[in-house]
């Protein structure tokens, strides 16, 4: 049965989205990984090309940056949702080959976080899922239904009554697992929101990304053992496979931690190494917390900012009125409202300082685990890793050993594969962390797989719809589950 596609653009946020189906020419998108090694997917992304009829779409005009973007696909019984992003540019095809066409590229919410900055305070035993939900909750990434909220001063958004909702209510849709690690601290406040978010998926182990409804999904580092049903076979309907040997396997795991360790009361987090000006009014600046010899550290309490001001830089002449507030403090940095009521410029000295708690980053240790008989039989074969939140050497050693069973040898894997839906029309209800088996007769390759990057191209009117499917291997030792697996010798303990 052909299938139908559907794109719709939320132009004016009110919920009655535009129907841009009639002008699409062809469609293609991607979300998730597209290696093993990309714990944290990138962002997902997707370009529309569009007839641009009468230069309907030429650059930035309308201007649809940030409006919501839904790709779907009915069946005939089912309609599923492919992509959900924002519009991130409109540019209009150029040259006599691309005239009268005009492309649309848009990408997932999560894109915005390498613009935004994590605001948590320091956090002890944290749960990777839990954490992970505290850190987006906080950050003002763009609302799918902003129609919903109220927005103060914007018209068409101002009115407050029954059917609004603060948009602190609406952030980015989490689903995650608890995890299976435990993080003593956690000081991720004051860094770029992606490398916090990308912090805990690797020291847990598990995968994040954004899937086809816009939520972001983590599942944690055991997900991929548990005896799951192959949800598709998929043998002699493939146009392509790709098949590697050799890589994502060691018989030597090393695992880099540093412990974080807490200071003693009443030290200095930050000094102003060089007067500031402060004309009249209210400015504000944030500092990074540091250490008398520079390095970065992270606070567990700040207690109070200590500055004064003057008339020359120097700190001659007269003594200035300042008043001097902390107005935001997370894990790694603070804002200063700086204010001089004064109708003159004044000097804030140097020496001004924050007192607190502070953590210290502690010198880098590491935890090795070995297979000698690996090492016998294929030769040493390394692999390191660095968990930024691992605190302590049973964790890290868990990890290794536990990295180390997943593939302790050389074995043939499928790096993707390519499927078109006319012959294997099933592979579209296929989603991130699916499990799929591959039977390749000609190589005589046959091994599961979980899914964990999807590609799509859309072509010849909606005729021709061609998948590609970025594969992670099921785990070559077989893991200890209670109740459905006996604890013998072919079986191992996950850590």
């Amino acid at each position: 049965m052909p299938h139908t596609y559907t794109i719709t653009l939320d132009t004016a946020d009110d919920g009655t989205p535009l129907d841009l189906t009639p002008d699409v020419r062809a469609l293609e998108w991607r979300l998730g990984s597209e290696h093993p090694e990309q714990a944290l997917a990138p962002s997902g992304r997707a370009r529309l090309t569009l007839y641009n009829v009468g230069g309907r779409y030429a650059a930035g005009v309308p201007d649809w940056a940030g409006r919501w973007l839904v790709i779907r696909c009915h069946d005939g019984e089912t309609e599923r949702v492919h992509f959900s992003g924002l519009v991130e540019a409109i540019r209009p095809g150029t040259g006599p080959d691309k005239a009268g066409l005009a492309y649309l590229d848009a990408v997932t919410a999560d894109a915005g976080l390498s613009a935004l900055t994590a605001a948590l305070p320091p956090l002890v035993d944290s749960a990777p899922g839990p954490l992970i939900a505290a850190l987006l909750a906080g950050l003002p990434l763009r609302r799918a239904d902003l129609h919903a909220a109220w927005v103060l001063e914007t018209t068409g958004f101002g009115e407050l009554d029954t059917t609004s909702r603060l948009a602190e209510l609406l952030a980015l849709p989490v689903e995650a697992d608890e995890g299976i690690a435990r993080f003593a601290w956690a000081a991720l406040g004051g860094l770029p929101a992606n490398e916090a978010l990308r912090q805990i998926v690797v020291s847990e182990g598990g995968r994040g990304a954004m899937d086809r409804e816009g939520v972001f999904i983590f599942r944690d580092r055991h997900q991929p053992l548990r005896a799951l049903p192959d949800a598709l076979e998929f043998s002699g309907r493939m146009l392509g496979l790709e098949l590697v040997v050799g890589e994502e396997w060691a018989n030597c795991v090393q695992v880099h931690f540093a412990p974080v360790v807490l200071g003693e009361a009443d030290m200095v987090l930050w000094t102003l190494e060089r007067p500031q000006k402060l004309p009249p009014g209210t400015r504000r600046m944030t500092v990074r917390f540091h250490a008398a010899n520079g390095e970065s550290v992270a606070a567990w309490r700040v207690d109070r900012l200590i500055a004064s001001a003057a008339e020359h830089d120097d700190g001659s002449g007269r003594p200035m009125p300042l008043e001097a507030l902390i107005v935001a403090v997370n894990a790694r940095q603070a804002t200063l409202e700086l204010r001089n009521p004064s109708a003159e410029d004044i000097w804030l000295l140097a020496g001004a300082r924050l007192e607190g708690t502070p953590l210290y980053f502690g010198a880098a240790l590491m935890a090795e685990q070995v297979d000698e008989q690996s090492m016998a039989f294929h030769g040493p074969r390394r692999r390191n890793l660095v968990l930024p939140l691992a605190g302590s050497l049973d964790d890290a050693d868990g990890r290794a050993r536990f990295e180390l069973l997943r593939a302790p040898r050389p074995s043939p894997r499928a790096a993707w594969i390519d499927l078109d839906t006319r012959a294997a029309p099933q592979a579209l209800a296929v989603t991130l962390g699916g499990r799929v088996r591959v039977r390749d007769s000609p190589s005589s390759h046959d091994a599961a797989y979980h899914v964990i990057g999807e590609a799509h191209t859309v072509d010849d009117g909606g005729a021709r719809h061609r998948i590609r499917l970025f594969l992670e291997p099921a785990s070559l030792t077989r893991f200890w589950e209670i109740s459905l697996c006996a604890l013998g010798s072919e079986t191992a303990l996950a850590y």
